[in-house]
C-alpha cells in the first residue's frame, strides 16, 4: 500500500447544498422548512425574490448558488401568480429553467396556500411533483436525495454543530494498491471454495473491481486527553458523532489490469488506487484508520486478506485454503497495525504516517486496532 497524496480537497465536487428561493410576503412558510432541515443539518441556502435587495446582483448571487446546488426547492404563492409580482415571477421561471439545464438539476417546488396541479399547470413546472408539508419534504429529501446533499452533522449536540461546522474541512487520501498474481489465484481459489461457485479470471477482475472498497474510520478530532489550556475551549468539538463518520465519504476509485509482459515482468496483476475523504478539524485535526472491506455478503474477510497478501508482505502463502480460510493466521502473518473485524468483511491498516507524541489510543471496543494515524489540520 501507498500514500500517493494527502490534499485538501472541496466537498462541493461531489455534494451539494440545498437552494430555497421564495417570493416576498413567504418568510413564515419558509421557516417551517428550515427548521425541519435544521434538525438533520442539511446544508441550505434562502433567498427572497422581490423587495428592497431584489435587483441583478442578487440574481446573480442566485446563480453562482445553483451551480453548486443538488436541490432547488421554489416556493411558490398564489400571491406570486398576481400581475404587480410579474418581474418575480419571471425570474422565478428563468432560475427554474437555469437548474433544469445543470447535470444535477433537481427541482422540489413547495406550494402553499393552494391547489398545487392547478398552480403549476400553466407554469414549467407542470407534471412536476410538489410538496406542501414540510416533514413531507423532508422525509424526500433525506430518502431520495440525502445521498448527494452535504450534511454537516458532525456532533451529536446540534447547537455545536453550529458553530464548529465552520472549521470542518476535508481532505483527500489518495491510496494505490498492487494486486499480485499469486495473491490473486488464492483469493480466486478461497472465493470459490468459500461460496462454492466457479469463476473465472475476467469475472473475478469484475468481482474485486465492484466490491473490493477503501474508507477510514474518523475516530476523533484531536486528542481530548492532550488538549492545553488555550484549546481548551474546543473540547465541545473532539468527538464526532460516531454513528454517522464512522466511514469517510466515498470518492473515485480505480482499478486497472496490466498486461501481461507487465504480469511476467513484475508479479503485479492489477492496480488499485483510491481516493478517502475524511472531514479533518482545522484546528486539532482528525484521527483516523484506514481499512479495505467486500461489499459481498457471501464471502469470508479471508477471501480479501489473500486477495491483498502481496501488498502488505513480500512473502506470498501457498494455496492452502484450509490456512487461508483462518483469521488467525492471518493475524500473525499481516505487520503490526492491521486488524481484522470479520463481522464487517474488513480489516484495518496503518497509512505509515509518522507517529505524534500526544497520539490517541483508540477504545478496544471499537475493534480497529491500538493504533491511529492522524491529518494534520489546515
Amino acid at each position: 500500500m501507498k500514500l500517493i497524496n494527502n490534499f485538501k480537497f472541496d466537498i462541493k465536487d461531489i455534494y451539494g447544498d440545498i437552494v430555497i428561493v421564495y417570493p416576498e410576503g413567504s418568510a413564515d412558510v419558509v421557516d417551517k422548512i428550515r427548521e425541519s432541515l435544521d434538525r438533520s443539518c442539511y446544508c441550505y441556502n434562502c433567498r427572497q425574490l422581490g423587495g428592497a435587495v431584489f435587483n441583478r446582483d442578487s440574481v446573480d448571487e442566485i446563480i453562482s448558488l445553483l451551480n453548486k446546488c443538488n436541490c432547488f426547492i421554489p416556493v411558490i404563492t398564489n400571491s406570486l401568480l398576481l400581475k404587480e409580482n410579474a418581474l418575480c415571477r419571471a425570474v422565478l421561471w428563468y432560475l427554474i429553467g437555469y437548474m433544469k439545464s445543470l447535470p444535477r438539476g433537481t427541482i422540489v417546488p413547495f406550494i402553499y396556500e393552494s391547489e398545487g396541479d392547478e398552480l403549476l399547470a400553466k407554469t414549467p413546472l407542470k407534471n412536476t411533483n410538489f410538496f406542501s408539508d414540510a416533514e413531507a419534504l423532508q422525509s424526500t429529501i433525506k430518502n431520495r436525495f440525502s445521498s448527494r446533499l452535504l450534511r454537516k452533522n458532525y456532533y451529536e449536540n446540534i447547537s455545536v454543530n453550529t458553530y464548529a461546522s465552520r472549521r470542518i474541512v476535508y481532505h483527500c487520501l489518495r491510496l494505490h494498491f498492487d494486486i499480485r498474481e499469486q495473491s490473486f489465484r488464492n483469493a480466486k481459489e478461497l472465493y470459490s471454495d468459500y461460496t462454492s461457485r466457479r469463476i473465472t479470471d475476467e469475472a473475478f477482475d469484475a468481482y474485486i473491481e465492484n466490491c473490493v472498497n477503501c474508507g477510514c474510520k474518523v475516530v476523533s478530532f484531536g486528542n481530548p486527553n492532550a488538549l492545553t489550556p488555550p484549546m481548551a475551549v474546543y473540547s465541545d468539538e473532539v468527538t464526532p458523532k460516531i454513528e454517522d463518520y464512522t466511514d469517510s465519504i466515498a470518492g473515485k476509485r480505480f482499478y486497472r489490469k496490466n498486461s501481461a509482459e507487465i504480469i511476467s515482468n513484475t508479479g503485479i496483476r492489477a492496480e488499485l488506487e483510491v481516493d478517502i475523504i475524511i472531514p479533518v478539524h482545522k484546528i486539532l485535526g482528525a484521527f483516523v484508520k484506514c481499512y479495505l472491506e467486500c461489499s459481498d455478503a457471501d464471502a469470508d474477510v479471508t477471501v480479501l486478506l489473500s486477495l491483498m497478501e502481496g501488498d502488505f508482505m513480500e512473502e506470498i502463502s501457498e494455496c492452502d485454503l484450509d490456512l487461508l480460510d483462518d483469521v488467525e493466521y492471518w493475524e500473525k502473518m499481516y505487520p503490526e497495525g492491521v486488524c481484522v473485524n470479520r463481522n464487517h468483511r474488513r480489516f484495518y491498516f496503518d497509512l505509515g504516517i509518522e507517529r505524534r507524541s500526544d497520539s490517541l489510543v483508540p477504545d478496544p471496543s471499537l475493534n480497529i486496532g491500538n493504533r491511529l494515524d492522524f491529518i494534520f489540520p489546515q
